[in-house]
């Protein structure tokens, strides 16, 4: 099984359920009260799983221990070094995470829609890994019933002033002081939302073409599509891309 996730506090947050583009050491987790256990995914399985993958499995499909250990050891050296004292099960997790989600549309547990109240993001390079779990050292927001249809959001908070800006044929040069902003017209310009945003115990900036009426602090619901952002949801107002 992969892990679950506890917040500093040790409250249960959820569990990691599959990858997040474009980050190898981000993973989306799913806000549930589901917990993985020993029978989700047998330590087994996750060695046969990695020896498949890691092409250390004979023409009849046994195992070569020696070069599945040193293929761990090398992805260990090379991408988790602060985990290397964690127990050789954990270890072995946290490459199955690295090696599995390059895997579309892979999901390391399957539970219904109704069962998750959210998505958020761990940062693994910012966690910490005891007794079989990632500890984060963050406290996740609950949100409210208040969701777009069926659809599971992931939830972030804006950590610093968004900033509007206007882009236009002549951007850089300002607005002449007493002008205002009929003296855009006729110039080809675009607004564009930039964001900080912090979703579990990761940060990341958030660049939108479009003009979004959000504040510091603030609590968004962002939905995602086939690794494309399809719609927020903040305040009562829904943005649609």
């Amino acid at each position: 099984m992969p892990f679950n996730v506890y917040d500093k506090n040790k409250k249960y947050l959820g569990f990691i359920q599959c990858a997040y583009p474009q980050y190898s050491n981000v993973f989306m987790a799913a806000n549930t009260d589901v917990k993985l256990n020993e029978k989700d995914l047998h330590i087994n399985t996750v060695k046969s799983e990695l020896a498949s993958f890691l092409g250390c499995k004979s023409i009849l499909g046994k195992i070569n221990e020696p070069r599945l250990n040193k293929s761990i050891d090398n992805i260990i050296a090379k991408e988790f070094g602060k985990f290397k004292n964690n127990t050789y099960e954990e270890l072995l997790k946290l490459v199955y995470l690295r090696i599995l989600r390059d895997e579309d549309n892979f999901h390391y547990k399957k539970i219904e829609k109704s069962q998750i109240n959210s998505y958020f993001l761990v940062d693994i390079s910012n966690a910490v890994i005891e007794n079989d779990s990632i500890i984060i050292d963050e406290e996740i927001e609950d949100i409210s019933n208040e969701k777009i249809g069926n659809d599971i959001p992931m939830i972030a908070k804006i950590t610093e002033y968004p900033r509007i800006q206007i882009d236009s044929m002549l951007s850089g040069q300002g607005l002449l002081l007493g002008a205002d902003l009929e003296d855009l017209v006729g110039r080809t310009h675009i607004h564009r939302t930039k964001l900080k945003i912090k979703s579990g115990n990761f940060t990341s900036n958030l660049d939108l073409p479009v003009e979004l009426y959000l504040k510091k602090g603030d609590t968004i619901q962002i939905y995602i599509h086939n690794r494309v952002i399809k719609r927020i949801f903040c305040d009562g107002i829904i943005y649609e891309f």
